[in-house]
């Protein structure tokens, strides 16, 4: 997904008083798209976001993430706590709590993705279907704006680089595990990524202000209850300083 996933709570965080930044990660912007599959490592994607932040005179910020975006996110927490007010993660849970699997046998998916040209030519010749299959329960603005990016040039060489870019990323993973900022960790009872087992493991490697949501449906929550998952965000914001 791009940043158009975020209206919603774009539109209600601004109305609130805060400044929001929501951009599009590299990869998925024509304008940051760098060639090879070690830009698409962890650390380059965290130095994105602390860029991003000091770009935007954020000396402190609140975080939130979905996705690839939660898997940057929980390291850049990690990483910087001095920098990150609250931190509100959606649908993945912390990457420590999956290291092992993801190094032994990572998800059939991943590792077709990593595979070199093939996944291009198999998602280029279905984009329709696989567009729309994938997007289906979102507003036609949207898949419209995730058609249009990846029928860019480039654009799905260098999202795909993201997955083929795990086993580099694994080496740093661990480096720095422990979240010491006030956490939110919302997903969807579908959500085949979330297990008993990580969320068990996920709660010791948080060590601050913790609150889990489950709601039903799958992994696209901000799509699916958008008004439950601004609402609990915004309350996340507001837990660790009154709006401005």
């Amino acid at each position: 997904e791009t940043s158009a996933m975020w209206t919603p709570l774009i539109e209600t965080a601004a109305a609130a008083g805060y400044r929001v930044v929501a951009f599009d990660q590299r990869g998925y912007s024509p304008g940051a798209r760098p060639g090879g599959i070690e830009s698409y490592r962890v650390p380059e994607l965290v130095g994105d976001v602390m860029a991003v932040a000091g770009s935007a005179g954020f000396e402190r910020f609140h975080l939130v993430g979905h996705d690839w975006g939660c898997v940057v996110g929980w390291s850049v927490v990690a990483q910087h706590p001095e920098r990150v007010l609250t931190w509100s993660a959606l649908s993945i849970p912390h990457p420590g709590t999956m290291l092992a699997e993801l190094a032994e046998e990572p998800p059939a998916y991943i590792q077709i993705f990593s595979i070199p040209w093939l996944p291009e030519a198999m998602l280029s010749v279905g984009m329709g279907y696989w567009g729309e299959s994938f997007y289906s329960g979102m507003p036609e603005d949207q898949r419209a704006e995730y058609r249009d990016v990846f029928l860019e040039p480039g654009a799905l060489t260098a999202t795909l680089n993201w997955y083929r870019a795990i086993a580099a990323s694994l080496d740093s993973a661990a480096d720095t595990l422990l979240v010491r900022r006030p956490t939110l960790f919302m997903w969807g009872r579908q959500e085949p990524w979330v297990r008993p087992d990580l969320l068990s493991r996920q709660r010791e490697l948080v060590d601050a202000p913790y609150r889990e949501l489950e709601l039903e449906g799958g992994h696209f929550v901000m799509q699916e209850h958008p008004q439950r998952s601004v609402d609990a965000i915004m309350a996340q914001l507001r837990s660790e300083e009154p709006a401005p």
